[in-house]
């Protein structure tokens, strides 16, 4: 069980995105989908992000492969900075 069983899409904030990427080793295509997005579908309200990660598929034609879910953050993000002495 994961983060993704537990969280329904509309428990999200609109502004947010995620990050879908193929599963696939020789496509490995990226790209970002904002949540209010897929919130134009009445029926994705409902789902939990595990049975949208499910339904989402590549959208490169020749390669059509499951897709992985990830949220992402427009944090900045740095580097480890410490060390040993």
């Amino acid at each position: 069980m994961s983060w993704k069983h537990n969280l329904q899409l509309l428990d999200l904030d609109e502004d947010a995105r995620f990050e879908v990427r193929c599963v696939s080793k020789e496509c490995g295509h990226t790209r970002y989908v904002e949540v209010k997005l897929l919130l134009k579908n009445p029926w994705n309200r409902q789902y939990f992000l595990d049975q949208i990660e499910d339904n989402m598929r590549c959208e490169l034609r020749e390669c059509r492969a499951k897709c992985t879910l990830m949220l992402a953050s427009d944090a900045e993000t740095e580097g480890f900075q410490g060390g040993l002495t």
